[in-house]
């Protein structure tokens, strides 16, 4: 079992590697137009005029909510917001197959608020559901987490033209199984919606299993509030928009667990062998599947080809050893007169 749980580790740990390193940047190579002009984040000399963020503004009536329609190519993405909420006409950016449809949300409810999707248009790409929550744990659990809260940061700035501070990484069993992160800005627009000192929330999910980024801003001075309506937005995305499995198990899980069973039947001298066999498959897999971001349908497919090919060498070592002959125990050394 040690084997079998220092093979899951390492594999956990290309993941994670992976995701830290570029995740997602297929929803980001595209410019988002029109970005705002905005100062710097604030130095240490300049950090007191913001520490008034969450001083109180005017407080504008609660409004109703309702689940809104957004059509992407074939699909209907679906999302609660405000009702009151109008949004901008939606766009298309990129070319050649990795067409990234981007749509903004903007409206009231205490504060002004506003959302801004950007998910593949290619309504034939896929992603399972355990693929998205396996890339989910490695990213969470990488010893490097300030690369990964300056991984999300740059997102968020690519996605918005706008600059963060105090950026945090969030818990993913608190918002729905997103990788998340909070950070404040001085001005930021969206959808029409001109906020200035707003707090904004970035989460990257899954929606009809393709990769989705989802940004909520909100200029509202209780970031309680801010909190729970990120968290409601973002659950309504994972809930309206299921995502699923294969039918079929992945090659990877069928991998994994032939290499659990060979290493089992291997004699002791074999087992470097297979060990050895093993981590030369993810050394493999690493370099020729890095080349694509964690999240894609393309590396999807890179991994499950690699582990189809791996599985058939492994069923293979694993139908020879079922058919070898058991291995005699070691001859005991007979006790001498002393001992007996």
């Amino acid at each position: 079992m040690t084997d079998v749980a220092s093979k899951a580790a390492a594999y956990l740990g290309v993941v994670g590697a992976v995701i830290v390193g570029a995740f997602l940047s297929s929803l980001v190579r595209s410019p988002v137009p029109s970005p705002v002009k905005i100062d710097p984040p604030p130095t240490p000399a300049t950090a007191a005029m913001y520490q008034n963020h969450n001083e109180l503004k005017p407080a504008l009536p609660p409004a109703k909510w309702k689940a809104h329609t957004v059509p992407v190519a074939s699909m209907k993405l679906r999302l609660e917001f405000p009702a009151n909420a109008k949004s901008s006409e939606c766009r298309t950016l990129g070319s050649d197959g990795t067409e990234i449809t981007v749509c903004d949300f903007a409206g009231t409810d205490n504060a002004q608020m506003a959302v801004r999707l950007m998910i593949l248009s290619d309504s034939q790409r896929f992603i399972p559901i355990s693929w998205y929550n396996d890339a989910m744990t490695g990213a969470i659990s990488s010893p490097d987490n300030a690369r990964l809260t300056q991984q999300l940061q740059d997102q968020l700035q690519s996605a918005t033209g706008a600059s963060f501070y105090q950026t945090t990484t969030l818990p993913l069993q608190e918002y729905s199984g997103a990788l998340s992160l909070t950070g404040l800005t001085k001005a930021i627009e969206i959808g029409g919606q001109t906020m200035s000192d707003a707090t904004c929330f970035i989460a990257l999910s899954l929606a009809f299993n393709r990769p989705i980024k989802v940004i909520y801003c909100s200029d509202s001075s209780d970031s309680e509030e801010s909190k729970k309506n990120a968290k409601r937005i973002f659950a309504s995305i994972k809930k309206l928009n299921a995502s699923s499995e294969y039918a079929k198990n992945s090659y990877r899980k069928l991998e994994n667990e032939l290499y659990a069973a060979v290493l089992e039947k291997s004699a002791t001298l074999d087992k470097p062998l297979v060990e050895a066999s093993e981590q030369t498959y993810v050394r493999q897999l690493s370099t020729e599947c890095d080349s694509f971001s964690a999240l894609t349908p393309e590396r999807y497919t890179c991994v499950e080809q690699h582990a189809k090919d791996r599985t058939e060498a492994l069923s293979a070592l694993n139908a020879e050893l079922a058919a070898a002959p058991p291995v005699p125990p070691a001859p005991v050394a007979p006790k001498n007169q002393a001992e007996q």
